[in-house]
């Protein structure tokens, strides 16, 4: 079966729809499945440790102090220490020590989860593939000669309207955030408040 130029997945994972866009290369259509199936599985993996929202996971239980955090794993140990490393690098105003609720790295988990699922698209031999959930973006590759991946972003006043269309470093990634969706989830940490 022929393979088209881009092939993707739509999931609905960390409370946000999250697309992946891959360019198969010589991947025929069984191996592009399993590739994208694994990049699912890991997003839904780390979406069960890290979310908030789910009583049951890793970060909700050191949340409630039934963990301590060397005890969550190898995997909280590495947001932990990227915490932190963005808490100095922001001067304070990334600081998820201070989030309502206890720690809270989610601001940080859904990029470092794209990059961990692009990893994982990258190991398998496709030439180039993106990554999208709710704002933030992670790509390796080009997916044509014009070198670039481009993304619309939504206007914030009118969901029918793209405000800016921007190019996502390849390899690297995006991130943005706003109050459309979750509403004023920004949270000034030397204020307290949105």
């Amino acid at each position: 079966m022929r393979v088209p130029p881009f092939c993707g997945r739509v999931e609905a994972v960390m409370g946000t729809m999250v697309s992946i866009r891959v360019v198969p290369g010589d991947l025929g259509r069984t191996e592009l499945d399993g590739i994208l199936n694994a990049a699912v599985e890991e997003l839904h993996r780390i979406d069960a440790a890290f979310s908030t929202y789910r009583s049951e996971s890793l970060l909700s239980r050191v949340r409630r102090s039934e963990l301590g955090f060397s005890q969550a794993g190898s995997e909280m140990d590495e947001v932990v220490e990227a915490c932190q490393a963005a808490l100095t690098a922001s001067h304070g105003y990334f600081d998820p020590w201070r989030m309502p609720g206890g720690f809270d790295p989610t601001g940080f988990v859904k990029g470092w989860a794209l990059g961990r699922a692009l990893a994982l698209l990258a190991s398998s031999g496709a030439p180039a593939a993106l990554i999208g959930a709710g704002g933030d973006f992670a790509a390796f590759g080009a997916p044509d000669p014009s070198g670039a991946w481009r993304v619309g972003l939504r206007d914030p006043k009118d969901a029918k309207e793209v405000l800016a269309t921007l190019a996502v470093p390849a390899p690297g990634g995006l991130a943005t955030s706003g109050t459309y969706e979750r509403g004023a989830h920004l949270i000034d940490p030397f204020r307290g408040r949105p």
